[in-house]
């Protein structure tokens, strides 16, 4: 099974480092694979400045016309190879990426009929079902994060899409789109993120590297994908011995922990905290943290430990407005 991985520039901004969510695909799947590739254009673009208007929410009989059509060649140029069983999209941000993600993968589709188009994102649990009406040429939308399932099957293949586990995908016969069945999948004894191919090529030399101790978030905001779900943490022994041998590896200190925010459990978050103290890392990182229930005493330990960046949630504390958001949070008293 050949598989190509395929980021692709984003509308405003950028980040050239690599993906958390990629990397766990491929330290998972590459084995198995006969082909593994990244095409990872959203770094290469960043750092070569040539980030162009990007197409934007354009009818589909425009995507393809005027300065939109030679942008779309550029793409397809320096996406090389087509001769590959399955391509993948990461599309973590919708409105900047989709519309490219789109007309890059009818154009593939058209040139090879027999390739499977997946993609995934943090968007396809909520729109999975709509985008996969509205473009029924793409094969399958990931309907979980937990996308490890999909690519098992996969390398299993050829499945029916209705044996996937976690997709949706166009049932033509019913007219109308159609989610598989959950599998989920416990993350805290899979291996690793392998970020060797971000590092193939010298425009992806980042200097910092993502990192999670955890996945999901305990609060149920309407407007958040995540909806309550703490779902594990990993091990503090493990972690620290990956982030030692990642900055070895990569020649990395710097990290950004991806987690919806390091406070959810301080118990845990201090032990982490003694960890890195007690293990001499030297390194440095950032992360989102709660405005509440931190010490002054901890928040001095949290600096010792290398963290440099904090990123505060600020909340309403006007009662109604946290109601309407489901923001779940007790305020003590208003300031005046």
């Amino acid at each position: 099974m050949k598989i190509k991985i395929v980021l692709l520039p984003r509308k405003i901004t950028s980040r050239p480092i690599p993906y958390w969510e990629v990397g766990h695909i491929i330290a998972n799947i590459r084995n198995n694979c006969s082909k593994l590739e990244l095409v990872d254009l959203e770094t290469k673009y960043y750092l070569s400045g040539s980030r162009r208007n990007m197409l934007g929410m354009v009818s589909p009989s425009d995507m393809l016309k005027g300065t939109n059509g030679d942008f779309v060649s550029t793409i397809m140029q320096d996406i090389g190879d087509l001769d590959f069983n399955i391509f993948y999209f990461y599309v973590e941000w919708l409105n900047e990426i989709m519309p490219l993600a789109m007309t890059v993968a009818h154009q593939i589709k058209k040139i090879n009929k027999q390739v499977k188009i997946l993609m995934g994102g943090a968007y396809g649990e909520r729109y999975g079902k709509e985008i996969i009406e509205k473009f029924k040429f793409i094969d399958y939308i990931a309907a979980s994060q937990d996308l490890l399932p999909i690519f098992e099957t996969l390398l299993k293949g050829p499945p029916q899409s209705s044996e996937i586990p976690n997709i949706f995908y166009f049932d033509t016969a019913k007219d109308q789109p159609v989610e598989t069945k959950r599998q989920a999948v416990i993350w805290d004894e899979l291996p690793y993120p392998d970020f060797d191919l971000f590092y193939g090529k010298k425009e992806s030399d980042s200097k910092i590297l993502p990192f999670r101790l955890s996945r999901g978030c305990k609060y149920t905001c309407f407007f958040c994908i995540l909806g309550g779900k703490l779902s594990y943490y990993k091990n503090i022994d493990g972690v620290v011995s990956h982030i030692e041998e990642c900055k070895k590896k990569h020649h990395v200190e710097n990290f950004y922990f991806e987690d919806a925010a390091l406070n959810f459990n301080n118990k845990y978050l201090e032990e982490f905290i003694d960890k890195l103290i007690e293990r001499n890392l030297n390194i440095r990182w950032s992360s989102y943290f709660i405005a509440q229930n931190l010490s002054l005493t901890m928040i001095k330990k949290i600096r010792l430990s290398g963290c440099t960046h904090i990123r505060w949630g600020i909340e309403t504390v006007e009662p109604s407005f946290a109601k309407k958001i489901a923001k779940n949070l007790k305020v003590r008293k208003k300031v005046s």
